[in-house]
């Protein structure tokens, strides 16, 4: 039995002004990409009330952030925004099963954390970081920082959580949706027949 036989969830029902906006391939796509949240949310409703408290969690922690003392806090805070924002993404990307691009998300959202942290700690990183699209010289001393030595400079030892967040890093770098064998095979259907060869991607 496919899982939508399994599960009650609503109908992945289109509303008026989508009827009259898409075309009926995309009608489909978006049917069967709402389909999927909702089966998703139905099966796996204790791992999503968990990530809605996370979520009131960092509301409560940005709120704190309203009223910085320093000046250079402020593009990290607002970096830790935009991570916010990558992270509800993910979620939505997740329980839509774009796996692949939910781990794409959250690997620019770690690499934001590691990035605001470095320039929270260090206030001449925020300007190689403003800085990297005014020249060749500003560019390699926004890398020398940021690129060259991720584990040193990014995800250091003596940071623990950081530490912790490269090995996420890395897993979602291989997984997510780019053109790598791990990332394609995740979505390959092989739909031959006899005497046919054909491969589809899923979606």
């Amino acid at each position: 039995l496919k899982m939508a036989d399994k599960l009650s969830a609503p109908a992945p029902e289109l509303f008026p002004i989508e009827k009259e906006c898409f075309h009926s391939e995309f009608q489909k796509y978006f049917k069967d990409k709402r389909q999927n949240f909702f089966l998703t949310l139905t099966a796996f409703r204790a791992l999503w009330d968990w990530l809605q408290l996370l979520n009131d969690i960092w509301m409560r922690e940005s709120s704190n952030l309203e009223h910085l003392t320093e000046q250079t806090h402020l593009l990290p805070r607002l970096i830790f925004a935009s991570v916010h924002a990558r992270f509800l993404t993910a979620i939505e990307l997740g329980y839509s099963c774009c796996i692949g691009d939910a781990y794409s998300v959250l690997r620019d959202g770690i690499e934001s954390v590691a990035h605001a942290h470095r320039m929270f700690k260090d206030p001449a990183a925020t300007a190689a970081w403003s800085a990297k699209h005014q020249g060749e010289e500003e560019l390699r001393a926004h890398d020398k920082i940021f690129k060259w030595d991720k584990k040193e400079d990014l995800f250091p030892d003596d940071v623990p959580s950081l530490s912790k967040l490269q090995t996420y890093y890395g897993h979602f770098c291989e997984l997510a949706t780019h053109t790598s064998v791990t990332s394609i095979g995740k979505n390959f259907k092989d739909l031959s027949t006899p005497g046919t060869l054909r491969w589809g991607f899923a979606y």
